[in-house]
């Protein structure tokens, strides 16, 4: 697993990062990157099911080449 990149945990659930945003009491930001669990409801779910099955492929290809 590589930063910006979607893996699979042992379950077999897909991890996809995720901007993240905190407000401190005293009105500052934090931005930072997280991990969010991919399900259908995700804003991005097609463009990362895309993402992903475009991988596999390139995998399965470079392994059978």
């Amino acid at each position: 697993m590589t930063v910006g990149e979607p893996w699979q945990d042992n379950n077999g659930q897909w991890m996809v990062p995720t901007r993240v945003e905190a407000t401190g009491e005293d009105d500052q930001r934090v931005v930072g990157m997280g991990w969010a669990l991919l399900t259908p409801d995700h804003p991005l779910y097609d463009e990362w099911l895309q993402y992903i099955r475009a991988g596999w492929v390139r995998e399965v290809d470079a392994r059978i080449s």
